[in-house]
Parts: structure tokens; C-alpha cells; sequence
């Protein structure tokens, strides 16, 4: 059975494909903060650092 997270990821990738993804405000035409990932590279980095921080919680 496949978790709601990977069904998520199916999601935006068959939607946005590797398109730049803002997580900021949603455009990212309009945005000021100019940094913008793909969905793939965004989630790696969000889970890295669920990684690093459940370590030093320890």
C-alpha cells in the first residue's frame, strides 16, 4: 500500500513535472526571494533535515 506522502509526490510531479516550485507564495513570477527548487530537490532537502534533526534530538 503506498503512504499519502507518496501519493503527494505522484501528484506534483505529473502536475508541475520539473518546473521551478515555490513554496514561498505560490508564484513564483511574483516572488522576491528568487530561490526555487524543483518539487524533488525541495523534498530531498525537507527530509535531510528531518533526518539531521531527529538525530540531535536524541
Amino acid at each position: 500500500m503506498r503512504d499519502i506522502f507518496t501519493l503527494i509526490t505522484q501528484r506534483i510531479l505529473r502536475d508541475c513535472g520539473s518546473e521551478p516550485f515555490c513554496a514561498h507564495i505560490g508564484d513564483v513570477q511574483s516572488c522576491s526571494i528568487k530561490s526555487h527548487p524543483t518539487y524533488l530537490v525541495l523534498r530531498e532537502k525537507s527530509q535531510l533535515g528531518r533526518s539531521k534533526s531527529s538525530v540531535l534530538s536524541r
